[in-house]
């Protein structure tokens, strides 16, 4: 456990990082300490801090329905935000911000945050500040807002911050398991060459899907010949209580029921949105190295 009762400090016994660090204040997914670790980042201190003066909000509209919104900061003269004030060396930055999409999604800014034991320090943390048609609120996945609720218990943040985390709307999805096959707007057998050919389709537990719809971004990742199969990356929405990393299965063989269950549920969502043109026998690909969702 990481202690948050604590004022920060470095070789010199104050409060300012040396060149070599900087202070990074979160608020969203990343005060959950098992999150960083998954990213390959552990932070050299952590502690409870408060913002004043903004306000969070899942206010980020998600690239995909069914992914719920984003956490996000806004000005509110009233405000003031709990989240996690923690110590890293700017490698460990740097892959935050790749992860968060720094320049693209978030931008990355410098503010006064204090210490819940009244240290106050110049601390980076990210704000979305646009386009207007992203900054809106609504419902974040049971996930995402499991991971933040994780990291607030786990720093002991302001019970008001955790009671407020507690009381959040998430996105609701029914799964009919007795539904019918899904309903193809093509009859047609694709060969794994062609849909890794093509720009816009992606295969999804063997039914080829029109993802013209889809971010660029979402749709790269979901190209099998890209990165790993749509299966594996829509098990990174899966809710989950545990605060431990859990191991991605390394095939098709190795999902839970449970996972299973989850995916053909993504698949009842994914129906609605994008047309079905086909099929493909497209087997899942073996991993080596155990990946985390």
């Amino acid at each position: 456990r990481i202690m948050s009762v604590t004022a920060p400090s470095n070789s010199n016994g104050g409060s300012e990082c040396d060149e070599s660090e900087l202070w990074y204040f979160a608020y969203g997914a990343n005060t959950n300490v098992f999150q960083l670790q998954s990213k390959g980042v552990v932070p050299r201190e952590s502690h409870a801090a408060v913002l004043r003066g903004w306000r969070m909000v899942f206010g980020l509209k998600p690239m995909m329905r069914l992914m719920g919104h984003m956490a996000n900061i806004v000005p509110d003269p009233f405000g003031h935000v709990h989240g996690v004030l923690h110590r890293f060396s700017h490698e460990h930055m740097a892959i935050i911000d790749k992860m968060e999409g720094e320049g693209s999604t978030y931008k990355r800014e410098v503010f006064d945050v204090e210490t819940y034991n009244g240290m106050h320090v110049k601390a980076h943390a990210y704000v979305c500040p646009g386009p207007p048609e992203r900054l809106l609120e609504g419902p974040p996945s049971e996930r995402y807002r499991t991971i933040i609720l994780t990291g607030a218990r786990h720093h002991d943040l302001h019970a008001d911050h955790v009671t407020w985390l507690e009381g959040v709307e998430t996105v609701k999805m029914e799964h009919n398991k007795d539904r019918p096959k899904p309903q193809m707007k093509e009859d047609k057998i694709w060969t794994r060459e062609q849909v890794a050919a093509s720009d816009n389709h992606f295969c999804l537990m063997n039914y080829v899907f029109d993802g013209t719809a889809l971010p660029p971004m979402v749709l790269k990742r979901f190209k099998s010949d890209l990165g790993p199969p749509a299966e594996y990356f829509l098990l990174m929405l899966i809710p989950r209580d545990q605060d431990t990393p859990t191991s991605m299965p390394k095939s098709f063989q190795e999902f839970s029921q449970p996972q299973l269950d989850f995916i053909d549920m993504m698949l009842e969502q994914f129906e609605k949105d994008h047309p079905i043109v086909g099929t493909c026998p497209l087997p899942l690909k073996c991993f080596s190295r155990k990946m985390h969702f």
